[in-house]
């Protein structure tokens, strides 16, 4: 079984979790971080830096993943952003972003 991992940077956080609890069982992954941010040294795994609020970005790592690791048959979409703002304050490009 080969799995993605999205938002894995936090070494404490649910996205590095789910990696060592998915290498736990056998599988061999993969997980992203966001450019400017290090991979917890200790996760299991290969770590791909993207920003997934571009566009083109899930094809792209999509055909990394693929092509280093192999073709994925688990997604764990945990990648996330957030801001402190409520939700009507946010205009309709923020939202399209992420």
């Amino acid at each position: 079984m080969i799995a993605l991992v999205t938002g894995a940077a936090n070494p404490r956080g649910i996205g590095a979790a789910c990696v060592r609890a998915l290498a736990a069982d056998g599988a061999t992954v993969a997980f992203t971080v966001m450019p400017g941010q290090t991979a917890p040294e200790d996760l299991p795994g290969t770590a791909f830096t993207t920003d997934l609020s571009e566009a083109v970005a899930p094809g792209l790592l999509m055909d990394a993943v693929t092509e280093r690791v192999g073709h994925p048959s688990v997604l764990v979409n945990n990648a996330a952003w957030s801001t402190r703002d409520g939700f009507e304050a946010l205009d309709a490009a923020t939202i399209d972003a992420h």
